[in-house]
């Protein structure tokens, strides 16, 4: 190749590199960047007003209704892996202070065991249908129950979840007429 016809060549891709450039130079322009601004002095946060919470009020007892479906039917799963087939019945209240669970449970005698911060004085009609609290065997057994639960439902105490167990006879088990707690 001759010298002369290289360098023409050469310019000429240069040209064309030089005019792609210029093209992809319009397409996407460089903008001017502001210059930065810088703050003496932070201005203060506002501050909010604190507005008196509103005085508690209590709500219309809610009525205990089991099911045998959705977390009910699988917390009824593993607590029938315990105490055998068609033998409890469960309860869950979901709410914004968390999930509440009563698991009843087929037995001779009527029992009752509660979670977390619940009292007796929580659920009134206990005392009055006869319930009392379990001899150490029996709370045992109860304990049982809300293990798997605690593992079916994947408990969460801080959340609010809460569980109370009865152990009932089974004529009293399907009448059970039960509140949740108001407070």
């Amino acid at each position: 190749m001759k010298p002369w016809l290289a360098v023409l060549v050469f310019i000429l891709l240069l040209i064309v590199v030089a005019a792609g450039l210029f093209k992809v130079g319009q397409q996407y322009p460089i903008e001017a960047v502001p210059p930065a601004t810088v703050a003496t002095t932070p201005e203060p946060a506002p501050v909010a007003a604190i507005e008196p919470s509103p005085e508690p009020t209590l709500a219309a007892p809610v009525p205990i209704v089991f099911k045998r479906d959705g977390l009910n039917a699988r917390i009824i799963h593993e607590v029938e892996t315990v105490c055998g087939s068609n033998n409890s019945q469960v309860a869950v209240l979901e709410s914004e202070r968390g999930r509440w669970v009563c698991i009843v449970v087929a037995e001779e005698r009527r029992f009752y065991s509660l979670d977390g911060d619940w009292r007796l004085q929580n659920f009134p009609a206990l005392q009055r249908i006869g319930f009392i609290a379990p001899s150490p065997p029996v709370l045992k057994t109860m304990s049982i129950y809300r293990s798997v639960a605690k593992t079916a439902m994947q408990y969460n105490a801080a959340a609010g979840d809460r569980i109370i167990v009865l152990l009932c006879d089974r004529g009293g088990m399907l009448h059970l007429k039960l509140d949740w707690p108001t407070e």
